[in-house]
């Protein structure tokens, strides 16, 4: 079965829904209440900035002393702040020809307040004040705007520069569209700049791998593979280098002992052999002898003492003749 057939109020709510709200999600009549705050919003921007600027103009002229209408200028200027004090708008927007309810401070009307009458001197210096002022700004702008300094470059009255003024707003427009050109121009570099440092950092990356594979499976290969061989040719050089040291010490060996050397070491071999078993047997017969000696009695000992003493005297008398017999004779 079909869903929208199931739920026909919910169907019939999403069109009555689709019917009172855009497409932001937003009432139609909510909708318009904000076209109209934007509008009306936009037309007060509009007018609060040239009231702004007249303001700090008028503000300007009543703390200069060198004014002559200055204390008359700063007393409406105060009498003007009080009032708009007193006046701090309306509840609502205006609807068709029922007025908004205006609010005040303290439910006090601001036609409390005499506005006294301006003179026409007051107004002529007024005035006069305010075009020096706004043209003097408006040079000062129109220098910024073509680059210059000052107006020594000029040279030119008020009346010749005016025309230049008048102008001053498309100059301006101009520079903001250029602003704006500028901008829209910059983001695109921006994107442009950002896609290529994308592009190169994908490239960098792309190298970096190449090079890991370069450096971990052909580099690290190549140089394994390399030492190895470099090993074991070492060690067969090696091996080698023993196995002619060891030819060398046979060709030693084998020039050393010849036929006429090897007679000649048997026959000093056999020598030797005759000598070693000679002296095996005086040594045999020496030990017998000290055998037979250490088996003889004590008094043997002392017969061996007495001997030697009495060879020791017949030295000495063989001495005291001989001494004797050099002597010379007696006279």
């Amino acid at each position: 079965m079909d869903e929208n057939c199931e739920t026909p109020k919910f169907n019939e709510m999403l069109g009555v829904l689709k019917s009172k709200l855009n497409e932001n999600g937003i009432s139609k009549e909510s909708e318009q209440k904000l076209k109209l705050s934007r509008k009306n919003l936009s037309e007060k921007r509009r007018k609060f900035m040239p009231s702004q600027i007249l303001y700090k103009i008028i503000s300007d002229i009543s703390m200069d002393v060198n004014c002559p209408v200055q204390d008359e200028v700063a007393r409406i200027l105060t009498l003007a702040e009080l009032s708009g004090c007193i006046d701090l708008g309306s509840t609502d927007v205006r609807r068709g020809d029922t007025p908004a309810e205006k609010i005040t401070t303290l439910a006090l009307d601001s036609s409390l307040f005499e506005r006294p009458q301006t003179s026409i001197q007051l107004q002529k210096v007024l005035k006069q004040n305010i075009e020096g002022r706004l043209f003097d700004s408006l040079k000062s702008l129109y220098l910024i705007t073509n680059h210059q300094e000052s107006d020594s470059d000029l040279g030119l009255k008020a009346s010749l520069i005016h025309p230049h003024l008048v102008r001053l707003h498309e100059k301006i427009t101009e520079i903001v569209t250029e602003v704006k050109e500028c901008n829209k121009e910059m983001k695109v570099l921006n994107m442009n700049l950002d896609e290529a440092l994308r592009k190169q950092t994908n490239i960098l990356g792309n190298m970096e791998t190449g090079l890991d594979q370069l450096i971990n499976r052909h580099y690290k290969g190549s140089k394994l593979e390399s030492t190895s061989v470099q090993v074991q040719y070492m060690r067969a050089k090696c091996e080698t280098l023993r196995l002619k040291i060891k030819c060398l010490e046979m060709e030693i060996i084998n020039s050393t002992y010849n036929k006429e050397s090897i007679k000649a070491i048997k026959l000093v071999r056999t020598r030797l052999l005759e000598k070693i078993q000679k002296r095996e047997s005086d040594l045999t017969d020496l030990e017998n002898r000290i055998a037979q000696y250490r088996g003889v009695s004590t008094e043997f000992s002392d017969v061996v003492k007495q001997y030697a003493k009495i060879l020791k005297q017949i030295e000495e008398k063989k001495w005291a003749l001989r001494e004797l017999n050099s002597a010379p004779p007696a006279l």
